[in-house]
């Protein structure tokens, strides 16, 4: 529901957002009012706690208590809890046992929970002696007045369902043109105060323009406001507003900085970051006056969803706007954990409206989320293809083509002929599926001529169980020298052998002539660990300049490649690039993968492919 002015009354949907200042609905101050009144409401009164004739408040005075002292032994963690006692529970905090009930509202003497803590024998008294926690009188008086007082367990106060206060009574009733007026104006009654006088059209005009779009109005807008007479110029003025552009880049500025975009990965080098789609989505989605329901889902899990669309892939960039780095000594697995606690506490801040991150190191008394519960919700982010380290480019993977607007229509064109390709191609394969079996069920195929001339191949290594290894080079053989543990095992195929490492282990061949300006290819079958480490695969440096070579890692469960040529003789600038795969799904773990490299010898980073599993994937790099 678009509200048409501002002083309409906001639908009652918005108050999910007003809570936390970033709302759909477009109403800023509301929001704003709407959040101070939660801060002032959480606010404990220094009367309430100095004034013991004020009424013991559950989440302020009681609950504390039993954090720092009774959690340990009686919370939420099974692994410590003792007596099977729950205290962090209403269920718990009252339940009937053999000896009588923990807690029996109006009833102190009789209620399990104040016997214990006011027990006169030091051994049967609780906290035990052993925990090192101590109950001061005053705080068994708290306990015993709130059990006095019906031992009323309340909801932590960011839970409770939000009311509608009573409008307050006011003395200028003429002043009033809505509910919200009486709440300022008895404010200002209250300090003596009166309201200023209506301002003048420019000035409102000036004040909407930068509240709803940041901007000062057009001068030709503003003429036509000032002219306009009518008792709907001013509403007029607010839906020429809300259907400006400026309208969704305005508000789309407060959540985007909530949601930690950017166009830098934050860290290290803080390098470019190609993340602006996801900011052209928001920014459409404030001026589409997008439900906020599918605001949330798409951007929370939008790649998830049942054959998403092409913008509900881009909005799951939200959870791709985390800070990265590609820091030398930086450790994998920890900025994974890092990433998914970030992960964790923007979801929590910006749809829950909880700052759960203080859960990441400890159980804090006045918070409702306890420190097992939050790494539970990390859980939810760890299952992401993203790598630890960005590599220092724009866009490490895995990442989304988005086409530029003008070739939108041709790119869902091409798509939707690639599924009617894709479909034929299935169609095909079945229907031969029979005749190809039989064909290879002959292994005519092992007795078929390879199409690589010999004289272009330029090494092939060949293993046998019961000779040392050795590979085929310049029509000799060489034998492979095995360090640290290394050795021949079983390959990707029964009956084929393949090398096999350890952590320190590798194994030496003989050198390859090949440069920047080398036409070649590298096939290979990789065998994917568990570990999500990074591994040299294969590579070569020159001996006098380490620099200079190229190597072949798996990082992520990824395939990359880099290469370094010689210095040129004119600006001793030498050639660089590297790849690596932008829509290749993870090698899987425990398999073998084929893996094929080539490259056309032109010095640019475009004649480079690879071909996992025969695959054609996109590759990125410089």
């Amino acid at each position: 529901m678009r509200n048409r002015t501002l002083r309409h009354k906001v639908n009652d949907n918005s108050w999910a957002l007003a809570s936390v200042g970033f709302g759909v609905p477009r109403y800023r101050r509301l929001g704003l009012l709407t959040l101070a009144a939660l801060i002032c409401a959480w606010s404990p009164s220094a009367e309430a706690q100095e004034t013991s004739s004020a009424a013991v408040d559950f989440q302020r005075d009681v609950r504390p208590i039993l954090v720092d002292n009774c959690f340990q032994c009686h919370g939420p963690d099974p692994g410590t809890r003792e007596a099977d006692l729950r205290l962090d529970t209403e269920e718990g905090a009252f339940a009937t046992r053999p000896q009588g009930s923990v807690i029996v509202p109006g009833d102190f003497p009789a209620s399990l929970l104040y016997q214990r803590i006011a027990h006169e024998n030091q051994r049967r008294r609780m906290p035990p002696v052993v925990s090192n926690k101590t109950l001061t009188d005053a705080q068994i008086d708290v306990m015993r007045r709130w059990i006095e007082e019906g031992a009323s367990w309340d909801q932590h106060w960011s839970f409770k369902p939000i009311e509608r206060p009573e409008v307050p009574a006011v003395t200028n009733e003429a002043w009033v043109r809505n509910s919200l007026d009486h709440f300022v104006l008895a404010r200002l009654e209250s300090d003596g105060l009166t309201p200023n006088p209506e301002a003048d059209k420019r000035t409102l005009a000036r004040r909407l323009a930068l509240d709803l779009t940041g901007l000062p109005l057009a001068s030709e807008t503003l003429e036509r406001f000032l002219n306009d007479h009518s008792e709907e110029a001013y509403e007029k003025l607010v839906d020429q507003l809300l259907e400006s552009e400026h309208w969704g880049e305005h508000r789309a500025r407060y959540w985007l900085d909530a949601a930690r975009y950017a166009d830098t990965h934050g860290i290290h080098i803080d390098n470019y970051r190609e993340m602006y789609p996801y900011r052209d989505w928001v920014i459409q989605a404030f001026n589409e006056n997008k439900p906020f329901n599918e605001f949330t889902i798409e951007q929370v899990a939008g790649d998830l969803l049942p054959d998403p669309s092409l913008d509900q892939l881009i909005a799951s960039g939200f959870q791709r706007n985390n800070i990265t780095t590609n820091e030398g000594g930086a450790i994998v697995e920890e900025y994974e954990a890092v990433y998914a606690k970030d992960r964790a506490e923007t979801t929590g801040s910006v749809f829950l409206g909880l700052t759960v991150g203080c859960a990441t190191c400890h159980d804090h008394k006045f918070d409702p989320i306890a420190q097992s519960e939050f790494y539970a919700m990390t859980a939810f982010f760890r299952n992401t293809t993203q790598y630890a380290m960005d590599g220092n480019v724009s866009d490490p993977p895995p990442i989304l083509v988005v086409p530029e607007n003008e070739d939108l229509e041709l790119w869902h064109s091409l798509r939707t002929e690639a599924g009617m390709l894709d479909a034929e191609i299935t169609k095909r394969e079945i229907s031969v599926g029979d005749i190809f079996t039989e064909w290879l069920a002959t292994e005519e195929y092992r007795t078929l001529e390879t199409p690589l001339e010999k004289s272009a191949q330029l090494m092939t290594m060949v293993l046998d169980e019961t000779n040392p290894a050795v590979v085929e080079y310049e029509s000799q053989h060489h034998e492979i020298t095995l360090h640290s543990g290394a050795k021949v095992g079983s390959g990707p195929q029964e009956g084929q052998l393949a090398l096999t490492f350890g952590e320190e282990s590798w194994a030496e061949l003989p050198s390859l002539p090949l440069d920047t300006d080398t036409p070649f290819s590298l096939a290979m079958w990789v065998y994917t660990p568990e570990d999500e480490g990074m591994f040299e695969v294969g590579g070569q440096s020159d001996a006098l300049d380490g620099s200079r070579g190229w190597r072949v890692n798996l990082g992520a469960r990824q395939i990359t490649f880099h290469m370094i040529g010689e210095d040129t003789a004119d600006d001793m600038d030498r050639k660089r690039f590297h790849l690596f795969p932008t829509n290749m799904k993870r090698m899987p773990v425990g398999e073998w993968t084929h893996v094929v490299f080539t490259y056309d010898g032109s010095g640019e980073r475009s004649g480079l492919h690879v071909y996992p599993d025969g695959e054609v994937v996109e590759t990125e790099g410089s």
